[in-house]
Parts: C-alpha cells; structure tokens; sequence
C-alpha cells in the first residue's frame, strides 16, 4: 500500500550542539505524522489496522523489529488526520533515526515513510560553580 507519511517530531528544543542531526528530545518527545489516505494502486484506505514505528541509530539501517506499534484508530482514516504518540522507552542516549510504516489488517505493510533524525537526551548538565552574592 502506497502510505504518504509524515513523520515529524514533537519536542521541546534545547540547544543543539553542533554535531547533531534533527531536533534534541527528552524523554516527553512525541512522533506525529499525517495518515495515508491511498493506497499502492489509488484506492482509498478502508482496512487500516496499525503503524509501526521503527528506530535505529544508524541512518537506513532498520531491523524487523518496531520499537512501537500503534493501533490505527480507524481503518479508513479521515483526510488530513494527524496523529501523535509518545516515544516508546528504551531509546538510546543520542543520535537516532525513525521511520514509520502502515499496515493493513491483512499485514501488507508500507515502504518506510521518511527517515526523521532526532537527538535523544535525558542526561542534564552538571550544576553551576562558585555563585556568589554580588553588591
């Protein structure tokens, strides 16, 4: 099936250090995306069951293995519906890539839908030193 995801983060932004790639998250990030309204041959969807969220931190190289599946809320997804869910535990500690397919109640699933580079960090920094009161 044809599935034109969006798949796009939801963060709160820090500051990115200069080697990063996409957005750095905490661990309240969310994933968000844009539902397939076709499928592969041009009919509409009318038998969506879930998507699959993949995660890896090497960039194109994805197990079989989701590290989150969601349940589709309806087979037949309203046009410009857009969904959102938190990302799964287990992340590893800095740069991640995600991609995302939808799968159908027969288990055909999509390609990937674009690959989204993220920074995940939940390590905050060490405390400020020698503060003084100042006349």
């Amino acid at each position: 099936m044809r599935r034109m995801l969006s798949l796009l983060l939801l963060v709160s932004l820090f500051a990115v250090p200069a080697f990063a790639v996409g957005p750095v998250v905490g661990s309240t990030c969310k994933f968000e995306w844009t539902e397939p309204q076709t499928n592969t041959n041009g009919s509409n969807v009318t038998d969506l069951a879930e998507y699959r969220l993949y995660i890896s931190q090497t960039a194109g190289s994805y197990g079989s293995t989701p590290a989150k599946i969601i349940p589709a809320p309806l087979a037949d997804p309203a046009a410009a519906s857009v969904l959102q869910t938190a990302c799964p535990a287990g992340i590893p500690e800095g740069q991640s890539y995600a991609v995302m397919t939808a799968v159908d109640v027969a288990g055909n699933a999509s390609v990937f839908s674009n690959e989204a580079p993220f920074v995940f960090d939940t390590v905050a920094p060490g405390s400020p030193v020698q503060l003084t009161p100042k006349k």
